[in-house]
């Protein structure tokens, strides 16, 4: 049978285990945010310029294909 020291001495190393997970979550979860955000910006970026190309474009095809 354990005693109320063991279980003790087992819950602390239990919460200071549990508290270093708890870290390594929080900065993997800010990670995937940075990430996640970098995507939209760069998506967002990317349309404009496929926009702004083929708004470009399209006169000057035009011209050459008219």
């Amino acid at each position: 049978m354990l005693s109320i020291g063991q279980l003790t001495t087992k819950v602390d190393a239990l919460i200071k285990t549990v508290e270093g997970h708890g870290d390594k979550i929080d900065d993997l979860r800010l990670k995937v945010s940075f990430v996640k955000g970098a995507i939209w910006v760069l998506g967002g970026l990317f349309a404009i310029l496929i926009i702004a190309a083929t708004w470009y474009f399209s006169g000057k095809l035009s011209i050459t294909v008219g």
